[in-house]
């Protein structure tokens, strides 16, 4: 599951790819965050995208920093993807499509532009699409005949968990599973405000960082409330 965000134009959303991120951990599969576009990181002064890519990167996920326009990365990420079935999620915009065409330039999927006033992207893939694709020779060392497959999945404007309860949430972010069960109140703390939570005392110790935990708050609370806005 290739995860792909970018650092600007649509703007960087943390909170997207958490989400992202519990679903994949819920559904057993392995997800890649891919930053796209990497060539405009600094453009946007309101996140520090590379700040939010070395906490996933700490918790042991895979994280690319690439860009379909300048070619960075992209040997590396055709080496990932070669013999493995992948696909390709994340908002409109984020160039899932560009990267589909710069990994094999004979298979020229529809590519489009970001709205001007909102910064987001329109939708140029309508279904998901299974593509078989020869990876470029110029990407595998001058050895021919390296494939992968890729599901390009249409953009994405609000990503909704599916099968995951709000009180269930903390068991899909990853640094939170060694301290369940270990707070005074057991399973039934909320981790929100309870003496003797070990979630927020992991928080203070800086074994889960503030980032993280605000994130699982407020998606907590988009569960509860079934609303999905970043």
């Amino acid at each position: 599951m290739i995860l792909v965000t970018t650092p600007a134009e649509p703007p960087f959303r943390p909170r997207f790819i958490d989400r992202e991120l519990a679903q994949a951990e819920m559904l057993g599969l392995t997800p890649v965050i891919v930053c796209n576009k990497y060539d405009l990181i600094g453009t946007d002064d309101t996140i520090d995208v590379d700040k939010y890519l070395s906490i996933w990167e700490q918790l042991g996920y895979k994280v690319m920093r690439i860009s379909a326009k300048t070619g960075e990365g992209v040997a590396e990420f055709a080496e990932l993807l070669e013999d493995h079935l992948s696909a390709l999620v994340g908002q409109s915009g984020v160039g899932k499509s560009s990267l589909v065409n710069v990994l094999d330039d004979t298979c020229v999927l529809k590519t489009g532009s970001l709205s001007k006033k909102y910064g987001r992207g329109s939708h140029t893939t309508t279904k998901g699409t299974l593509n078989r694709i020869r990876l470029n020779v110029s990407l595998t060392g001058g050895i021919k005949g390296r494939v992968a497959s890729i599901i390009d999945t249409p953009g994405i404007r609000r990503f909704m968990l599916h099968g995951i309860e709000a009180e269930d949430l903390a068991l899909y972010f990853k640094e939170f599973k060694p301290f369940l069960g270990q707070c005074t109140f057991g399973m039934s703390c909320s981790h929100t405000h309870e003496n003797g939570c070990r979630i927020r005392q992991a928080v203070e110790d800086g074994e889960i960082t503030a980032e993280r935990y605000d994130s699982w708050l407020r998606i907590m609370e988009q569960i509860k409330n079934k609303t999905w806005e970043d």
